[in-house]
C-alpha cells in the first residue's frame, strides 16, 4: 500500500505503517533467519524469501507471517533468492534447491540439476521476457524455460553467448533488448 511498507534487511523483516506511525519487526524466533533476500506481492499474498531460513507468506490483513508450506520441507531451511510470475499468474521461486512453480498453492513443477539441464547451484533469478520465456540465472550459468515445450533448455544459445556465466539478473528494455547482469564484470 501507499502508506504501508515491508522492508527486508539483514536484521529481519519490518512492517511499517505510516498511517498509524507503527513498526513491527519479524525475526528469529518467528523466522528461521533474520536475513531477508526478497519480497514479492502476487494476488493477495506477499511472499518473503530468506537466507537459509526458507520462505514465508505475509498476511496483509492480520499483519502476521507464516510458513509458505508445511508439506514441502525444502522451504523450511533453504535460501529463497527470487520470486516472479508468468503470464498465467503462476508463482516462480528461485532457491538454493532449484526453481519451483506454484499455481493456486500447489506445486506444478520443480527443476534442479538432477532432473533437468538446470545448472547446479543457487537460482538467483527467474525473469520472464516479453515472449514469455523464463530466463533462469544460477550460480553456474543461465538456462531458459521454454513455455511452449514446458521444459528447461541450455542448448539454444548462440555460440558466443556467455551461458556459463554466474548471472544475477536479467532486464528487458522497451525495444525488447535483453541485458544480463553478471555477478562480476560488465553487463
Amino acid at each position: 500500500g501507499k502508506q504501508e511498507k515491508l522492508i527486508g534487511t539483514r536484521n529481519g523483516l519490518y512492517y511499517v505503517d505510516e498511517r498509524n506511525r507503527s513498526v513491527k519487526r519479524f525475526g528469529i524466533p518467528i523466522l528461521r533467519s533474520n536475513i531477508i533476500l526478497t519480497c514479492y506481492a502476487l494476488g493477495d499474498k506477499i511472499y518473503i524469501g530468506t537466507y537459509g531460513g526458507g520462505m514465508y507468506v505475509f498476511d496483509k490483513e492480520a499483519k502476521e507471517i507464516a510458513d509458505f508450506s508445511k508439506e514441502n520441507a525444502a522451504f523450511a531451511h533453504n535460501s529463497v533468492f527470487y520470486f516472479s510470475s508468468d503470464k498465467e499468474g503462476r508463482l516462480w521461486i528461485g532457491a538454493s534447491t532449484g526453481v519451483y512453480c506454484y499455481e493456486n498453492g500447489s506445486q506444478v513443477c520443480h527443476f534442479d540439476s538432477k532432473n533437468s539441464p538446470l545448472p547446479e547451484g543457487n537460482v538467483y533469478t527467474v525473469y520472464f521476457d516479453s515472449m514469455h520465456r523464463g530466463w533462469i540465472c544460477t550460480e553456474n550459468g543461465i538456462a531458459l524455460w521454454d513455455p511452449d515445450a514446458k521444459t528447461i533448455k541450455r542448448d539454444v544459445f548462440p555460440e558466443d553467448f556467455p551461458y556459463q556465466t554466474k548471472a544475477g539478473f536479467v532486464y528487458e528494455d522497451s525495444r525488447h533488448i535483453l541485458y544480463f547482469v553478471p555477478y562480476k564484470g560488465n553487463v
